[in-house]
């Protein structure tokens, strides 16, 4: 090899052609989302908020591989526990002292078909909900780079390289491939 040359490998990831099907976007006024609590719509910003009920809920059946459950954090924000299929998943803590839209939840990996994803007010005074997205084939990502890009170096190599990084920022609706080689 010269000085300045590089040489890119490129690998097939499948040697099917893939079905991409975008995201649903399912707003929180979805009639498919049922409610249990005191449900109102916050402002003008058309987020439902929860207030004044402990285990209020929102519940929505779909279909597909993956869900997300965007909703804000914040100071009147507490503590809400998801459940996938009926079975708890995780308690979310969305304290936060500034408040944030985000997607405060994802699941990946399920099989492919129909699902049910609840999350339940624990404690705090409200829980928002912006609505749900539901996710029907992952899209790939592939990283290419060096040792930094593979996260030679650090004791936790697999967890801390930045395609980890970028798995955990993306979320379930990515599958991202690491393809780094040091040197």
């Amino acid at each position: 090899e010269e000085s300045g040359s590089c040489k890119i490998k490129f690998i097939r990831l499948t040697n099917k052609a893939d079905k991409k099907i975008s995201p649903d976007m399912i707003s929180n006024t979805d009639g498919n989302i049922k409610y249990t609590g005191n449900w109102s719509v916050s402002g003008n910003e058309n987020k439902y908020k929860e207030s004044g009920e402990k285990n209020a809920s929102a519940e929505l059946k779909f279909s597909g591989t993956a869900v997300d459950i965007n909703g804000v954090i914040g100071r009147d924000c507490g503590y809400a526990d998801v459940y996938i299929d009926g079975v708890f998943d995780k308690t979310l803590n969305l304290y936060n002292k500034k408040t944030l839209d985000r997607c405060v939840y994802t699941r990946a990996n399920l099989s492919d078909g129909e699902h049910t994803v609840m999350i339940k007010k624990i404690t705090g005074e409200k829980l928002y909900l912006d609505g749900f997205k539901v996710y029907h084939s992952p899209i790939r990502v592939v990283c290419i780079g060096d040792s930094i890009t593979q996260g030679t170096g650090s004791t936790e190599q697999g967890n801390f390289s930045w395609p980890a990084q970028l798995q955990n920022l993306l979320g379930s609706g990515y599958v991202v491939f690491d393809n780094a080689k040091h040197g």
